[in-house]
C-alpha cells in the first residue's frame, strides 16, 4: 500500500462481533442484490465469478455466505475506545470507496481504485494460474 497500516486487524470466529456492531445478515441481500445493483458496473462475467467463488468457498471455516460486513475504524485513546467512522454494507460489493476511508478516517490521500478494474486483473490472474498477491506486489513496486 506505500504505508504502515496504523491499526490491528481483529478476526471474530465466533461472530459475535457481528450482531454487536448491527450487520446485516441475509439470503436475499447477498444473492439478488448484487446482481441488481452490480451488473451494470461489473458486468455479467464478474458477478458469474463473484458467485462461483461464494459456492467454492461455503465451507466451514469460510464464514456465513449470506452475512454482510463493513469498515469500521475504531481509535483508542488514553481513556477511552470509540469508532472513529462505521460503513456497513447492505449487499456484497457494498463497499466504501477505499481512499474515501483511508481519507476521511485516517487522513491519507491516495488516486481513487477502479473495482472493475482490480477485478479483472485478479480473474485473468486466476486464468492463467498466477499467484494474485505476489503479482500484485511486483505491480505495486513497479
Amino acid at each position: 500500500l506505500g504505508f504502515e497500516l496504523p491499526g490491528q486487524l481483529v478476526f471474530d470466529s465466533e461472530c459475535r462481533t457481528h450482531s454487536i456492531c448491527k450487520l446485516c445478515k441475509s439470503v436475499w441481500a447477498s444473492l439478488v442484490t448484487p446482481f441488481c445493483k452490480h451488473l451494470k458496473t461489473f458486468g455479467a462475467r464478474a458477478l458469474r465469478e463473484a458467485l462461483y467463488v461464494s459456492l467454492k468457498n461455503a465451507t466451514r471455516g469460510h464464514g456465513s455466505s449470506w452475512q454482510q460486513g463493513g469498515t469500521f475504524l475504531i481509535e483508542k485513546s488514553e481513556d477511552a475506545v470509540g469508532c472513529k467512522m462505521a460503513w456497513r454494507e447492505e449487499f456484497p460489493g457494498d463497499w466504501q470507496p477505499i481512499h474515501q476511508i483511508l481519507a476521511d478516517g485516517l487522513g491519507i490521500e491516495t488516486e481513487p481504485i477502479s473495482f472493475p478494474e482490480r477485478l479483472d486483473f485478479v480473474i485473468n490472474a486466476r486464468s492463467n494460474g498466477t499467484d494474485v498477491a505476489a503479482q500484485s506486489q511486483t505491480q505495486t513496486r513497479s
